[in-house]
């Protein structure tokens, strides 16, 4: 049985995957339990503790920890979730130190900066470290990037979602993440460089791949927003609605996965590029200019 350390109660992501552990005989979760695994410990901030005693006792999640540190030798993986990327590096950092695999979530950081640091800790530690936002790793993302092979090579295409630019919890960062992270997965990486505007609540990034492949990002906020994927090759087009059944259970797996096998499902450099499109597209708003990856 892994015994999972759940760091940061805010987020309903807290809630998402300990209940998969931990609430296997709920006729709720039937068909999405995840066996082999149990959250065992819980922290959340001194300012969260009504929510952290909610998420404890709503999870059945038997011990409440004050420090992250209390947390070691006592779990053997850690899942860091707060709704707010800037206490990602923070409340990793104990836990990479003594070699304890974690997945942090989306998005992994709110700076390069702090990304490089986290990276380069598990590296230097030889922990298993991952991030990802769900829609990225999901079958239905895997099912679409396999079907624009059909109509590539792909060389434009527009993706839709959610995203406040004026969140208390990162701005751009929190879920425009996503957006970036299934551009990642279906156009590639390779960014060279972005260019934002906004508009009333509303944003468009400008994506220029190394390559002759070009995207628009719609960030919406001003309006009820809907998850979408237009996709335009060569031989052909292709739309899209990302299926969400089934993410928050295809995405434990995968930790899970990591922490059975030490294997990684995403290099540095993949973990590292969302962070950096994100930076690169703030910077771009505040500045109004064309901002290539490698200035941030």
């Amino acid at each position: 049985m892994i015994r999972i350390g759940m760091v940061g109660s805010d987020n309903s992501h807290a809630d998402a995957f300990s209940q998969l552990c931990n609430l296997s005989r709920d006729p709720r979760f039937k068909g999405q339990a995840v066996s082999g695994a149990r959250v065992t410990h819980l922290f959340g901030i001194p300012e969260h503790e009504a929510r952290t005693q909610e998420v404890a006792a709503n999870n059945r999640i038997p011990h409440i920890v004050r420090e992250v540190r209390e947390m070691i030798g006592q779990v053997d993986a850690a899942m860091v979730v707060f709704r707010h990327g800037g206490l990602h590096l923070k409340y990793a950092k104990p836990l990479i130190e003594a070699g304890i695999p974690c997945f942090v979530d989306k998005p992994m950081t709110c700076s390069v900066k702090e990304a490089k640091a986290l990276l380069s800790l598990a590296k230097r530690k030889n922990c298993p470290i991952t991030s990802f936002s769900t829609y990225r790793i999901s079958k239905d993302t895997a099912d679409l990037a396999k079907a624009l092979q059909q109509i590539g090579p792909i060389t434009a295409g527009t993706l839709t979602g959610p995203c406040d630019i004026a969140s208390e919890y990162g701005g751009l960062f929190f879920y425009g993440v996503h957006v970036v992270e299934l551009m990642l997965a279906l156009f590639g990486t390779g960014v060279k460089s972005v260019q934002a505007t906004t508009h009333k609540g509303n944003t468009v990034g400008i994506v220029r791949y190394k390559t002759d492949r070009i995207v628009t990002l719609n960030l919406l906020y001003n309006a009820q927003y809907v998850f979408h994927i237009l996709a335009f090759g060569k031989q052909g087009w292709k739309a899209h609605l990302p299926d969400g059944a089934g993410l928050y259970p295809q995405g434990l797996r995968l930790f899970l996965k990591m922490v059975k096998t030490g294997e990684r499902p995403f290099s540095d450099a993949e973990l590292l590029e969302p962070v950096q499109i994100m930076a690169a597209l703030q910077q771009s708003l505040a500045t109004g200019q064309e901002v290539a990856l490698s200035e941030v």
